[in-house]
């Protein structure tokens, strides 16, 4: 599974994943160290020990890495008002107003409900970042907009992941071309010697494997 796939899934639900001081943030990052990346045990703490004190078992699938931020990403914030516990969440984007986190207990009481239920609410000034732990399988995502031919046979997907139902064109054929409005870091896909998780997302909103296209 990965990060669009696991947003969709929790998006506005809550969850208590260690059953001790109700849904805090930490919870939602054990769910997806869980999930998404195999990591049932061995990633525990405060969520600023997620970056000062960051176990062995978080390291062998994720990076300490600068940013800027991108989807995917387990962010670190730094605490406020007193609070020495600092804050975590997901990297959904990042932009000039800051990075946004799918995050659990923004408001901090732990109940679980309205704001501090799963979600992406507000963008986070980049100075709370005390650091990004990144995918070890993910890449550096290319800006810019342009066209691309697909190379190889392609399926038209309506989310970055090969398990996503077909959408638009559904299937691209060799010397196919379309415009796209960026890339983003989905679903790592090996094949054909190619090894990446950076999708097209294509001017009507589907993502293309880039592996199987190029830039024109």
């Amino acid at each position: 599974m990965v990060y669009a796939q696991f947003k969709n899934e929790w998006n506005g639900r809550r969850i208590d994943y260690d059953n001790v001081y109700g849904y805090q943030c930490v919870d939602l990052i054990l769910q997806y160290a869980k999930q998404c990346f195999g990591l049932p045990t061995g990633v525990s703490g405060n969520a600023i020990d997620y970056w000062y004190r960051t176990s062995a078992a978080l390291l062998t699938q994720f990076d300490k890495v600068g940013g800027p931020a991108q989807p995917g990403d387990i962010v670190v914030l730094f605490g406020q008002n007193g609070n020495p516990y600092g804050h975590i969440g997901i990297a959904d984007r990042q932009d000039g107003n800051g990075v946004w986190l799918l995050e659990q207990n923004a408001l901090g009481n732990g109940d679980g409900v309205g704001r501090n239920a799963i979600g992406i609410y507000r963008a986070i000034p980049t100075s709370r970042v005390a650091g990004i732990l990144r995918p070890k399988s993910s890449q550096p995502v290319p800006s810019g907009s342009g066209t691309a031919k697909a190379i190889r046979q392609a399926y038209v997907r309506t989310s970055p992941s090969t398990s996503a139902p077909l959408g638009g064109s559904q299937i691209l054929q060799p010397g196919d071309t379309f415009t796209y409005k960026g890339k983003v870091a989905g679903q790592l896909v090996s094949q054909n010697g190619v090894s990446t998780n950076i999708w097209y997302n294509s001017t009507r909103g589907n993502y293309v494997w880039s592996g199987n296209c190029k830039d024109i």
